[in-house]
């Protein structure tokens, strides 16, 4: 502790001489921190909300917070200080005043500078809870939930509210559910509608049709007429105020119905199905710009009506993603935003959809390959991306981006990415496609006739060529594909598995071929996919999800809910090979081999390992989001896709990650003082982050925060600690934004680590 005392008091004086000087040299003398980065895809992503307030226009992306532009043509910049975590997932937005109000899957937050920067609000009520609306009526604010259970018991059910409203700028907030029916699980928005003679709140449920308020919600009546039977439940979506017309979308299209403006006026008596054209799509966003109204819907694009909706048209020319979440208008522009091809706009006059996506780098990677020196990327909605400089620059490929007759889009969709023989193929939720000109341009390659795979619209969650028998192997929702003629005719093969079994991932080694599946484990052939057996024996119970398999000679590893597995005898029986992987979360997705070292990606982060997954040690340095489903190298690099939170794809030096000496965060060679190493991930943080250390006999041990100035700001004792490895996770939040020293001591030992948290 003298080292110690005597390392705060040099500081303190340093500082008070020599300025800022000190903090330059404790960042000289601190081990530098490799670590992953961001490249510059892929474009697009989640869009689930759009405001445009005059000045600027917001979006809501998931996994990515608020973007904000001042022209639709031109970039956007990331608008999301102070967001974290959930709150990163944006449901809702609205401009009051001079104030932004944003919903997010982790409560209620304002901006008062134009979204620069987010504080919570409300945090007593929302804290953890999902915010589906907000709206505005003067200076009453008003937010609508979803129903929770608040027992503590499993056998009981206590409803929380779902609709509040605050008088006083959000600093205090008054439930006025009152008269809701409120089922645990019920999703309540709402919309507010302005009269001559009254204001009325309507909310809308997702179970039970729409309720009406004249009295600021202290008292609601059902607004149902019409909406009766399987009608009253096709979940409410949102609502649009026309004049005297109200518009519902709902599950069946749109509904209408008239209200009186003046007290004069007639209303109607019930809602009126207004779906021709529509085909019974679930529209889940409305706009009207000039004498028009836009609808999106959940699977077939956008449609306009020009007569009040009594009929729709479709309006889809250039539109990639027919999955719509939100839309808007900008002046006489129409904004779509999709489900992972990012924001769409388009002139009015003429419906012709463009992707707007400059600055906007929130896709959503399924997976990634490395293929002729070129990076593939394999998103959720937005087609196939591809970087042949190392992720600086990406193209969308041409073909497969584009929903072919009758696909309903959904190629854009793509699972799976892998070379077989001169051609490439892609697996997607809209069957498969094929690609000779190296991943640039794609066509169908579903086969014709009788001999095709069994719908155009096939799911298709991997495919691989046969390296034994030349053959193409399909791995679709209907089970196992068969191709011996590059994909032109498909036989079903796997008769062995039944109906419930969809394998989702294949492995070959010769003839041997592996199947993981969902919840049912592994499969073997040892014909060459002719004929299936189940061969899951040693898979724990959690292990029978398996994501990916990968053949190391003989051996054969599983990535799997439950964390890693090895089989030595060609895939006949498992052992687990998880030490070193986080417990609590073990799921494992991404699993390969690079330069005799494992790496594997999944639900906690980025693990290696160099003695054959004996044990791993994680290597997340930088990551915002750990859990990453993709992962591919090439002779530089290794990369990594976020499909949970949309953050993109992220590269690191693979001599990073295969060299032991090059390994900073693993600290092997350095001040390992009675065999305790410390490390800190992830590293930048901007909320939590781990501090792991290990020690080799029993001890206690102080860990000890300090700012630049030398001044503890946090302390934790442990008493007692055991043989192994300890985890001590760290709250930053708290914390400002700067460089700070993490200090572990235990006996006669001392390690500091540099942490730096950023805002």
């Amino acid at each position: 502790m003298q080292s110690l005392q005597f390392f705060i008091s040099f500081g303190r004086a340093a500082l008070r001489c020599l300025g800022v000087v000190v903090l330059v040299l404790i960042l000289i003398n601190a081990p530098l921190q490799a670590q992953w980065t961001k490249t510059n895809g892929t474009a697009g992503g989640m869009v689930t909300v759009l405001l445009n307030n005059g000045a600027n226009t917001y979006a809501g992306v998931n996994g990515g917070g608020v973007y904000r532009t001042n022209s639709i043509f031109g970039t956007w910049t990331q608008a999301s200080t102070g967001l974290r975590g959930n709150s990163l997932n944006p449901t809702s937005i609205l401009a009051s005043g001079t104030t932004l109000w944003l919903g997010t899957q982790d409560g209620l937050f304002r901006s008062g500078d134009d979204g620069g920067t987010w504080t919570a609000s409300g945090a007593s009520v929302f804290s953890g809870v999902k915010i589906n609306k907000i709206a505005a009526d003067g200076t009453d604010l008003f937010v609508a939930t979803d129903v929770r259970n608040l027992s503590t018991i499993d056998t009981v059910e206590t409803p929380s509210e779902c609709l509040y409203r605050s008088s006083d700028n959000g600093a205090t907030w008054t439930a006025i559910s009152n008269g809701l029916p409120r089922n645990v699980g019920e999703t309540f928005s709402l919309t507010i509608v302005k009269t001559t003679f009254d204001t009325r709140l309507y909310a809308l449920s997702n179970r039970d049709g729409v309720f009406v308020s004249t009295d600021a919600g202290k008292t609601w009546n059902s607004f149902n007429q019409g909406l009766t039977g399987f009608a009253l439940r096709l979940e409410a979506k949102e609502m649009l105020a026309d004049g005297g017309t109200l518009y519902l979308c709902n599950r069946d299209g749109v509904y209408s119905r008239r209200i009186a403006l003046t007290s004069t006026q007639p209303e109607s008596a019930a809602w009126q199905a207004a779906n021709t054209g529509l085909k019974g799509q679930t529209v889940n966003a409305i706009t009207k710009t000039g004498d028009a109204i836009f609808v999106g819907t959940e699977s077939a694009g956008v449609f306009s009506s020009s007569d009040g909706g009594m009929s729709w048209t479709a309006a889809n020319k250039g539109l990639t993603n027919l999955a719509s979440l939100s839309l808007t208008s900008v002046g006489t522009t129409l904004v779509l935003g999709s489900e992972g091809a990012g924001i769409f706009t388009s002139p009015r006059s003429d419906v012709a959809w463009v992707q707007a996506n400059a600055g906007i780098l929130a896709g959503q990677v399924l997976s990634l390959a490395v293929l002729n020196n070129t990076l593939f990327a394999a998103t959720y909605g937005n087609g196939i991306q591809f970087s042949r400089d190392g992720g600086t620059t990406w193209t969308a490929a041409k073909g497969i981006n584009d929903p072919p007759q009758g696909s309903q889009g959904l190629s854009a969709y793509v699972n799976r990415i892998s070379a077989a023989g001169n051609r490439m193929f892609a697996a997607t939720y809209g069957g498969l496609f094929a690609s000779g000109d190296g991943g640039a341009t794609w066509t169908s390659a579903n086969g014709v006739g009788t001999g095709a795979l069994k719908d155009f619209g096939l799911s298709v969650y991997d495919i691989a060529l046969n390296s034994s028998n030349n053959k193409l192997t399909a791995a679709t929702g209907d089970g196992v594909y068969v191709s011996a003629d590059d994909g032109k005719t498909w036989l079903r093969r796997a008769r062995e598995l039944d109906d419930t079994v969809a394998v989702h991932v294949l492995a070959f080694n010769g003839s041997t071929v592996l199947g993981g599946t969902f919840e049912s484990g592994v499969y073997r052939s040892g014909d060459g996919g002719e004929t299936w057996r189940e061969a899951s024996k040693g898979l724990d119970i959690a292990a029978l999800t398996v994501y990916d398999l990968f053949f190391s000679g003989t051996n054969v590893f599983a990535a799997t809910e439950d964390g890693v597995y090895l089989s030595t005898d060609d895939g006949r029986s498992w052992a687990k090979r998880s030490t070193g992987l986080d417990a609590s979360n073990p799921a494992m997705y991404k699993i390969t081999l690079q330069n005799a070292t494992l790496v594997a990606t999944g639900a906690a982060g980025v693990f290696r390992s160099t003695n054959s997954g004996t044990s791993w040690q994680a290597v997340s340095q930088g990551l915002t989001n750990t859990s990453n489903h993709a992962l591919a190298a090439d002779n530089v690099n290794i990369y990594i896709g976020d499909y949970a939170a949309g953050t993109g794809v992220w590269k690191r030096p693979l001599s990073q990650i295969t060299s032991v000496q090059t390994l900073n965060e693993q600290a092997i060679n350095e001040q390992a003082i009675a065999g305790m190493n410390v490390r800190l991930a992830p590293n930048p943080t901007n909320g939590e982050t781990s501090v792991r250390f290990a020690v080799r006999q029993p001890v206690s041990a102080v860990l000890t925060i300090f700012d630049v100035l030398g001044r503890a700001v946090r302390r934790e004792e442990f008493s007692a600690l055991q043989v192994g490895e300890h985890v001590f996770r760290l709250d930053t939040r708290e914390l400002p934004a700067g460089a700070y020293i993490v200090q572990v001591n235990a006996a006669s030992a001392s390690v500091s680590r540099l942490l730096h948290i950023v805002r």
